[in-house]
């Protein structure tokens, strides 16, 4: 597998059923829950906070993961370029194409919603068999 600069490669693990998946091509996307692990996926400036988007928030207000924000997701997700799917031995990467926010189960006011990063899949790049 050739060398990538890891600040662009998102490390996921997958089921055994979904790295087969996404190893034989057939998997068009990878789903996360954003409150699974924030720092994963959203960009941190150097005082570790997570940067606000804003073009969708505004940035002298205080924003959680959860707002809704009008169906905008407040917060800059990390460029992401690559992902690495790994099971126990083998790791898959494959370039990702595009990234989206989708807003799930949106409270009844609108204000709260639990948000998931859609990582639309590309080409496999490499495997790597330890």
């Amino acid at each position: 597998m050739k060398t990538i600069n890891n600040e662009y490669v998102l490390h996921l693990s997958v089921t055994k059923e979904r790295f087969a998946e996404i190893l034989n091509g057939k998997a068009e996307y990878e789903e996360r829950d954003i409150s699974e692990d924030p720092k994963k996926f959203i960009l941190r400036d150097e005082d570790d906070s997570f940067v606000i988007n804003a073009e969708v928030a505004d940035p002298r207000k205080e924003h959680a993961i959860s707002e809704y924000n009008s169906g905008s997701f407040p917060f800059v997700l990390r460029p992401v370029v690559y992902a690495r799917f790994f099971r126990t031995k083998t790791a898959v990467m494959v370039e990702i194409d595009r990234i989206e926010m989708i807003p799930r189960f949106v409270s009844f006011d609108n204000l709260f919603a639990t948000w998931m990063v859609r990582y639309h899949l590309g080409r496999v790049v490499g495997v790597e068999t330890k």
